[in-house]
């Protein structure tokens, strides 16, 4: 009986450490645990591609109605576990299951992932921090464990097979980095649906965060690395919004604001990461297994996908085509071949260099990457799942939209003679809102 009451006081103190405030009290300072990777390391991990939504981005996005209520990990340093794991894990789980996390009122703790499955393994056996890279990893090639099969607890606790087991169907694909400098690509990425897992150095003002504050500048002294999500924006905030791992009284019941201009500022890095398809849901028709992922051998180089086995086809663009809302322009097309198992959309986008590879820039939001490049892109192509999919895509990309130098065409009166301009067509390959394939570059010119 003695046995059986340490059982429960043990399982209601994880619940309390995850999901309570009462473990921090306000007057201590809350614990983080990032560790930053060096800045050439950084640099060498593959950038994220753009999404393309062929439209201005919308003036809001809020994803916290599909992540967990935000939990607090208390003194351990391992916010990269709660980031990684509890946060982003938790959240694709949600969308692709389409389950709730919560259960009677509480938070579902088989539906919530570990914080320390993860943490556990990338601490070297001191709870000192961790590495997002290696968080990744572990989220590629073991997967996450939910709560119900590794309750948060001891930092140095072994994993035990039952939560290995419990993780193998919950993995990410791959993963990448993200610009931090650039606003509009880090909107881009929540407006496909990608949280983006950030490492912050917070600092006075920061962990003093008030409800409805936004974070715009640093007050006091700056602390240390700190893991989080970004989960959505507001450009009426002109801040994007976060969820934090030091429990509801901190902030908006757990959520936080940092400003459009304060994020480049503290953010030091940033990543999304690409779900995998559960291995406990069938694939229809059958495919052949695949073995489980390993760890690779430079923890910097992402997996690759499993789509990366695509191929992308673009032909010779066409010229002087004609569409009734814009005019003449140049048409795309090519075919893609998706390898077996892909469910979801597929989507191919084209962006417009010149010569030299410099962007051309757009004169029209609807075929303009978020950074303004001229680009154009596909509908949706939906993925069945069948074991190979070919798929011809189709493009148009009016000549007007194109910022370069014109004589004639697309001015309201001739100012000199046809301007040549040699440009280049960089096809890209989306499935699901993530780059996947580039084709073959396509040069071409136009006069206008």
């Amino acid at each position: 009986m003695r046995f059986h009451t340490r059982v429960a006081i043990a399982a209601i103190s994880a619940w309390v450490i995850c999901f309570g405030d009462a473990v921090q009290a306000q007057a201590q300072q809350p614990s983080t645990g990032l560790s930053f990777v060096d800045e050439d390391r950084y640099r060498g991990i593959p950038l994220a591609s753009n999404p393309y939504g062929a439209a201005e981005l919308p003036a809001r996005i809020d994803l916290s109605s599909n992540m967990p209520r935000p939990g607090n990990q208390g003194n351990q340093n391992s916010c990269v576990g709660w980031a990684v794991a509890y946060a982003l894990k938790s959240y694709q789980e949600q969308v692709e299951e389409g389950w709730s996390l919560n259960s009677n009122g509480q938070p579902n703790q088989s539906r919530i992932f570990s914080p320390s499955f993860i943490y556990n393994q990338i601490n070297n056996g001191a709870d000192a921090g961790s590495h997002f890279v290696d968080a990744f990893n572990v989220l590629s090639s073991q997967g996450a464990a939910p709560l119900s099969a590794m309750p948060y607890s001891n930092p140095l606790a072994p994993i035990p097979d039952t939560a290995r087991a419990a993780a193998k169907p919950y993995r990410i694909d791959t993963w990448r980095r993200v610009n931090t400098q650039d606003t509009r690509e880090l909107k881009a990425q929540l407006n496909a649906n990608y949280p983006v897992i950030i490492g912050a150095i917070v600092d006075d003002g920061f962990i003093g965060m008030g409800r409805d504050a936004i974070w715009d500048g640093q007050i006091g002294n700056q602390q240390s690395g700190h893991a989080m999500v970004v989960v959505g924006y507001d450009d009426d905030k002109s801040a994007f919004k976060i969820i934090n791992s030091w429990g509801r009284s901190w902030g908006t019941d757990g959520y936080g604001w940092i400003s459009y201009r304060h994020f480049p500022r503290v953010v030091r890095e940033a990543y999304v990461a690409k779900d995998a398809r559960n291995a406990n849901r069938p694939i229809t028709p059958p495919v052949d297994p695949q073995p489980d992922p390993t760890d690779p051998v430079d923890p910097f180089v992402p997996p690759l996908p499993s789509s990366a086995d695509a191929v992308l086809i673009a032909n010779p663009p066409q010229h002087n085509q004609m569409d009734p809302n814009w005019g003449f322009g140049m048409v795309l097309t090519g075919l893609v071949t998706i390898p077996a198992g892909e469910y979801g959309q597929a989507n191919v986008v084209v962006t417009i260099t010149d010569s030299y590879g410099n962007p051309v820039m757009s004169l029209s939001p609807q075929y303009a990457m978020p950074n303004g490049q001229a680009a154009t892109g596909t509908g949706p192509l939906q993925l069945q799942g069948q074991p190979v999919q070919q798929l011809q895509w189709y493009a148009f990309l009016p000549y007007c939209t194109l910022n370069i130098p014109k004589g004639q065409m697309c001015l309201p009166q001739p100012i000199g003679p046809l301007v040549t301009s040699n440009l280049i067509a960089n096809p890209t390959l989306f499935v699901n809102d993530f780059g996947v394939a580039i084709g073959q570059p396509q040069p071409f010119f136009v006069r206008l």
